[in-house]
């Protein structure tokens, strides 16, 4: 992922384990989004054993309805991991990912990124988490999709979106809204 300013660029790091499956999600990340900032990193990750041997730190999270997880992420600033959650299911307990925006919150040179992989996720899901980490990475609010429906969707799929919302579903967490909202925030930026 090349920086705006150009003067540094992300580093995907894949353990070998889910090596294949997490190509061909990126191959997806890089024919369907076309994200400059992306380009490089999607299109030429780094494969690893393990990310424990990568310089990693153990990072605590507390989400919004106050439960707390942790996961492993890179200590250096740049750098995504994509780990294979069999292979560290003592050490996280998330199953999908995080992102730490370093001190320049206006730049994603000190962002640090990390994706869980279970092996069992079809790739269009993967394709998308991937990219909600990534456009975290580039300080766009990939969470805030419930907020932001009145703004990023068509009347008619606000419309569906609505109506789903009225019979107690969660919509936001449907692929069918999620892709239509993360192309939005890219396209608004």
């Amino acid at each position: 992922m090349q920086i705006s300013d150009g003067a540094s660029q992300m580093k995907i790091v894949i353990e070998s384990s889910i090596q294949e499956l997490v190509s061909k999600a990126l191959r997806r990340v890089s024919e369907n989004w076309r994200v400059d900032e992306w380009e490089n990193a999607v299109t030429n990750p780094v494969s690893v054993e393990n990310v424990l041997n990568e310089p990693h730190r153990l990072v605590d999270f507390e989400d919004e309805d106050g439960k707390r997880w942790a996961i492993i992420m890179p200590a250096e600033p740049g750098k995504i991991f994509i780990m294979d959650y069999h292979q560290h299911i003592d050490e996280i307990s998330s199953y999908a990912g995080g992102a730490i925006s370093g001190p320049d919150s206006q730049s994603n040179t000190d962002d640090m990124i990390s994706i869980i992989v279970t092996g069992d996720e079809k790739i269009g899901l993967l394709e998308l988490r991937i990219v909600h980490e990534l456009l975290h990475g580039l300080n766009l609010p990939a969470d805030d999709l419930a907020e932001n429906a009145d703004m990023a969707f068509k009347p008619h799929i606000r419309f569906l979106y609505n109506i789903l919302k009225f019979f107690g579903l969660r919509p936001e967490h449907t692929s069918f809204f999620q892709r239509r909202y993360y192309r939005w925030l890219l396209e608004s930026r």
